[in-house]
């Protein structure tokens, strides 16, 4: 007869199954939940613990065993007798005992019984036949919104620079382009004058706006200055050295370890706030050039402290774990 399968049975339909001597099983609801990092979706269930305090024995199992067994009352309870020092046999000799469908029992290291759920196993009638799937994140097309959000900024800076402008500012803004304009052309007609080769065709000539004739390009006598002798008049005159910048000391490379990356800012700070309870300090890095806030878990200037950390970090359920190069 197979207690095991009587077990889990009563599981499904009920939340509390005591197994006299033993301990008890005892069940609650778990909503759907979306798993953080890997975007797996996991319907709603039935969550299993283990009291070792329930061992009075209240009739449940053994009457599923009557009715199931078509034995006595007497004799169900006998049964359940002997699987429990059976099980508490296997127990005591430092090994486990699986329930199908139920999960693991072993015995702690301070001598109490531990017990692990079958994850894979749903108890909750309401979700027979669902099956955990994969749900990849939602990206929306960021295009149009970046676009409308450079035009109102274009837009308000528009208005900025109208307002702070004052009307007269404006004006005075305006007549300075001829009059710059102006004295660039005068100051053109004074130089070639200082320089001592001009004439007064030419002069006439580039500065008058209703002149035909062809322009003729201005002659400059030049003497070359010899990088040894000083000019004329100036006796400290000294040719001048390059100057020379210091070469720029190499920036030591950064390797920093990305555990996760969300488009959602939101979820970025639960994964966060998760590690850290786990005792790994953990921040958000930055946001990548598409938009997602990448978690890392340590930033190293040495690669092979960097990879360790890595390393770590796919042990501990993080298996996408990588080396982000700044």
């Amino acid at each position: 007869m197979d207690i095991q399968k009587f077990i889990s049975d009563l599981l499904s339909e009920h939340d509390c199954v005591i197994i006299p001597g033993l301990g008890g099983f005892v069940g609650s609801y778990l909503p759907a939940q979306i798993h953080p990092v890997y975007h797996t979706f996991q319907p709603p269930s039935k969550k299993i613990l283990f009291n070792i305090n329930l061992r009075q024995n209240d009739g449940l199992l053994a009457n599923h065993i009557v009715q199931s067994g078509k034995i006595s009352f007497t004799e169900a309870n006998e049964k359940i007798r002997l699987f429990t020092e059976e099980t508490l046999r296997v127990l005591k000799s430092r090994k486990y005992l699986i329930l199908p469908n139920i999960g693991k029992l072993y015995m702690g290291k301070e001598g109490n019984i531990q017990f692990d759920q079958d994850l894979r196993a749903n108890l909750l009638p309401e979700s027979f036949g669902l099956q955990p799937f994969f749900s990849a994140p939602i990206r929306p097309d960021t295009t149009l919104e970046k676009t409308e959000k450079r035009l109102q900024l274009r837009s308000e800076q528009k208005e900025l620079v109208r307002k702070t402008i004052p009307k007269p500012l404006k004006w005075a803004a305006i007549l300075a382009v001829p009059v710059a304009a102006a004295l660039l052309l005068s100051l053109a007609g004074y130089d070639s004058i200082k320089s001592g080769s001009w004439n007064y065709a030419d002069l006439i000539s580039s500065l008058s706006p209703f002149s035909t004739a062809e322009k003729k390009p201005v002659r400059v006598n030049v003497q070359p200055v010899s990088s040894q002798e000083a000019p004329p008049g100036n006796t400290s005159f000294a040719p001048a050295k390059p100057v020379q910048s210091p070469p720029a000391e190499p920036q030591p490379e950064q390797f920093a370890v990305i555990v996760g990356a969300f488009r959602v800012e939101n979820n970025a700070h639960k994964l966060v706030k998760t590690l850290n309870q786990q005792g790994v300090h953990a921040f958000i890095l930055d946001r990548s050039s598409g938009g997602l806030s990448r978690v890392s878990t340590g930033v190293y200037n040495n690669r092979n402290e960097a990879e360790q950390m890595m390393n770590r970090m796919k042990s501990e359920g993080f298996p996408g774990a990588w080396l982000l190069e700044k």
